[in-house]
């Protein structure tokens, strides 16, 4: 089994963000990750400019509005939010996270990162759970809810893996 896949996401107005966290993932991790999966709907020549810093470990999944809102109705039978409508700052690409699930039977690991999380050093204290704590606080959690809800009951949820 594989050891480690991150999941990144963001549009063109992240590429910058996007890039440096791969540089510090590399820089401090080379050895533990397998494969970073970026979900964007970038343009292909963007892509290929991300690709080069780690060429052997980023794969990009299609990840357009279109395809956010097709699975967030199948997933939650609901309308979306007007939070997260179109181009809105955070917009839809925080919901790729619910895509890490898809990789869960295929790596050890699977880790959410923000499109502007800083990377300065080894992600081995995350994996190791030492001394963390989390608290989610954004009040999405209707939504989380719901694709639990639907997840649980066998309605499939949020599934894009990629080609």
């Amino acid at each position: 089994m594989k050891k480690l896949a991150i999941v990144l996401s963001g549009d063109l107005r992240l590429d910058f963000a996007i890039a440096n966290v791969i540089i510090g993932l590399k820089r401090y991790n080379e050895d533990l990750i397998d494969t970073i999966y970026v979900y964007s709907d970038m343009p292909q020549e963007r892509r290929e400019q991300i690709t080069s810093l780690w060429a052997d470990r980023i794969v990009f999944v299609d990840f357009a509005y279109e395809d956010f809102a097709r699975d967030f109705a199948i997933s939650t039978g609901g309308e979306i939010p007007k939070l997260i409508a179109e181009n809105k700052r955070f917009g839809h690409y925080i919901y790729a996270k619910f895509y890490c699930f898809d990789y869960l039977s295929d790596y050890e690991n699977v880790l959410w990162l923000d499109a502007d999380t800083l990377c300065l050093n080894s992600l081995t204290p995350i994996l190791c759970g030492e001394a963390l704590s989390f608290k989610w606080h954004n009040g999405q959690t209707s939504q989380i809810r719901a694709y639990l809800r639907a997840t649980s009951a066998g309605g499939g949820g949020f599934s894009r893996k990629s080609a």
